[in-house]
């Protein structure tokens, strides 16, 4: 049966300085050993739920028009399969919590659950947005989160403006108002999402698939992901204001 072997992570980006916990992120290297088994069994998986029609689609499309629609999915090639009750993705988090504990980032935070997400060839970029909507989010439970791990070489993800990159064992944490979206992809690409509810003390905040579009940020933005260059300062005003200002709950 596929193990992910021993975890240990090396730090490349530690965005924190100024931020809230729900504001903060990190990208990470090397943290899971992804063994062969491990994608090939992902990969089944995938093949499962598509031919039998269980897999759900997520939204996948630019237009700002503030609901999930039937036509905000855009090009139907961004999908998703819960995981959390199989022994395979409670194995990987296992490793994950492992080094997610080590680094304080599970401080007030508990596992909500794992999916796997991939996308088709062709697939375009997603709209800006956040896993967690801060408005809602009440006083007194810690921030919420999201990790994804990379089971694949080429994996991407955009942060507030910039494209990270992630190679098979990589890993992003963010907290769960952190502005990003799901890259475009020119081949099938699968990865491993897990959400982390807010806690306090025993008790915890669910929530489910609370995805809020970032507007605002969106629009200060190219086709592409990268921010207008004559948006620059007001993106990055943006950013640094919304971090601290509307991080008081958490």
């Amino acid at each position: 049966m596929p193990v992910p072997l021993d975890a240990s992570c090396d730090m490349d980006v530690f965005m924190t300085e100024g931020r809230k916990p729900g504001f903060r992120y990190f990208i990470k290297r090397s943290c899971i050993r992804v063994t062969q088994s491990y994608v090939d069994w992902a990969r089944n998986r995938v093949e499962q739920v598509t031919e039998d029609g269980s897999r759900l689609t997520i939204f996948n499309s630019r237009s700002r028009n503030g609901k999930q629609t039937e036509k905000s999915f855009g090009d139907n090639k961004r999908h998703q399969t819960e995981v959390t009750a199989t022994a395979e993705a409670m194995r990987i988090y296992t490793k994950l919590e492992q080094v997610l504990t080590d680094e304080g980032f599970m401080t007030s935070r508990v596992m909500s659950s794992t999916n796997l997400v991939w996308s088709e060839p062709g697939c375009i970029r997603q709209r800006y947005h956040n896993d967690y909507d801060l408005a809602t989010h009440p006083v007194g439970y810690g921030a919420p989160g999201s990790v994804l791990l990379a089971l694949e070489d080429n994996t991407f993800l955009w942060i507030e403006g910039t494209r990270y990159e992630l190679k098979k064992g990589d890993m992003a944490e963010f907290g769960g108002f952190v502005t990003h979206c799901g890259a475009a992809y020119s081949v099938r690409n699968i990865r491993f999402h897990l959400y982390l509810n807010g806690t306090r003390g025993n008790e915890q905040h669910r929530i489910v698939n609370q995805t809020t579009y970032d507007n605002a940020f969106e629009s200060m933005c190219t086709k592409s992901g990268t921010i207008k260059k004559a948006k620059l300062n007001e993106a990055t005003r943006y950013i640094s204001d919304y971090a601290k200002d509307n991080g008081t709950l958490n």
